[in-house]
Parts: structure tokens; sequence; C-alpha cells
């Protein structure tokens, strides 16, 4: 049952859920703020992109949690797979892109947390990312969350956490191998693909219904339950495509700009420079 509740413009948010990522939202904003402050009081501004990057991820947690999404997404498979989607990947991809390792400087520094460094690892974070997907999606799990706040907010939440965790691998945000490159990293990343395809598929083409909970909710908006299911699976598998080629074209970039760099070191070096 959902017992916590308050009533807000546009329908009736849940408390438990939307306060906890609204609280840590403001207080990494804060954090993020002064680490800026930090970094251009040293001559090393954080570049505007970033900055924006952090903006957007923010927002579409919020969006995400206290909008009718959320409400909706208790009627809806379609649409609370739409939510997770925009908590676990788009979100949790765009804050991972507003981090950088002078951002991060003070956790890496020796004894301050250092078990960031064994679970961002990228051979950890991976499975660690397909872990926490395929586990939630269990049937019996996911229809407790729709009825738990408390289980809800900690899968809202795990999903974040893993899919910021998986991303932060990718954009050179932590320390990861220095086997970690392009290739690795595109590999790692069609693997992320792969993972999400297979359950998509899955709800695409099962012939019968997953999640018997949405039943209720899919009739009173005119859907069969199979039908809701199918346009989750669908989203999941859109969804990842598009992000995939996303980071894929932006990999590419940030490797061309990674030789441009290094020849032109080269170049100083030989010329004495």
């Amino acid at each position: 049952m959902r017992p916590v509740t308050v009533v807000a413009a546009g329908g009736s948010l849940h408390l438990v859920e939307a306060l906890p990522p609204i609280l840590g939202i403001l207080g990494w904003g804060l954090l993020f703020a002064r680490r800026c402050r930090t970094l251009a009081a040293h001559g090393r501004p954080v570049p505007r992109a970033r900055k924006l990057a952090w903006v957007a991820g923010s927002l579409l947690v919020v969006v995400a949690v206290v909008s009718p999404i959320d409400r909706l997404g208790d009627e809806l498979l379609s649409v609370h797979m739409a939510q997770h989607l925009l908590l676990a990947d788009v979100a949790a991809l765009l804050i991972a892109l507003s981090l950088s390792p002078p951002l991060l400087g003070p956790l890496w520094r020796p004894g301050a947390l250092r078990m960031l460094r064994v679970i961002g690892h990228p051979l950890v974070a991976l499975p660690l990312w397909i872990a926490d997907l395929y586990l939630w999606h269990l049937p019996g799990l996911y229809q407790l969350a729709l009825r738990n706040d408390l289980v809800h907010a900690l899968e809202h939440l795990l999903f974040f956490a893993c899919g910021l965790n998986m991303w932060l691998s990718v954009t050179g945000a932590v320390p990861v191998p220095r086997w970690f490159r392009q290739g690795p990293q595109l590999a790692y990343v069609a693997a992320v693909r792969f993972a999400g395809m297979l359950l998509a598929n899955f709800l695409i083409f099962a012939g019968s219904v997953v999640y018997p909970d949405y039943r209720a909710g899919a009739a009173r908006h005119g859907l069969s339950a199979l039908t809701d299911q199918r346009i989750a699976g669908a989203l999941m598998m859109i969804e990842g495509m598009v992000v995939a080629i996303g980071v894929f074209a932006w990999l590419f970039v940030r490797s061309t700009s990674d030789a441009e760099r290094r020849q032109v070191l080269l170049d100083r070096r030989l010329a004495g420079g």
C-alpha cells in the first residue's frame, strides 16, 4: 500500500519516494557548486558544458519522481519503464558527463571512500548494473515496489546509483585501468545495450503478462496489460539504441580530440617547447 502521499498541482506525489531524491539533488547541488567555486579560484574553471549536463540530469531526476509520470507509473508499465529509463540511463549519464577527475578530486585522496575504487572498476560496475537491472525486473520484486513506497524508493535509488556508477567508467570521471580505452569502452557500452535489449525483447515477445498488477491500470487507460507490456519493451529498446549511438559518437569525438592533443604535445616536445 501507499499510505504516505502529499497533494500537489497535477496529482498526488508519494512523499516517501519524492523527498529523498529531491533532498539528494539539493545536497549534491550545493557540493557541486562549492567544488566549482574552489576550482575556479585555483584557475581551473569547470566548463559550462559540464554545468549544463549537471543541471539537465538533476532536472530529469526531479521530473521522473515529482511529476504525473510517477503517478501514472503505478497504473501503466510503459510509463513506469519510461520513469526508470529517465533515472537509470539518461539522468545518470548526464550526471556522469558533468563530473571530472578535478571535480571528484577529494574522493580519491588516500583513505577517502576507497570502496568507490572497487565498485567503479569496469569489471565490477558492469556486472553490478546488469544484476540490478534484472533483479528489480523479477515479477515478485517489481510488483512489491508498486505496493510499498520504501521498496519503490530503494528501487529508484539503486537504478540511479548503479547507472551512474556504470557510466562513470566510460566518461573518465573516475580512475580506470590503463587497458580500458576506446576499444574496451565500445565493447562495454555494447554489453550494456545488449543486456537491456535482452530484457526489452522478452517484454515485447512474451506471450503472457509478466506483471499482473498492471492489468487494472492498463484497463482504465483502454489498454490490455500485454499491449502495455510490449510498449514498455519497445520504449526500452528504442531508448537504448538512441543512447548507445550517442555514446558511441561521443567516444569517437573524444578519442579524436585526445589524439590531436597528444600530437600537439609531441610536436612541442620535439620543437623544444
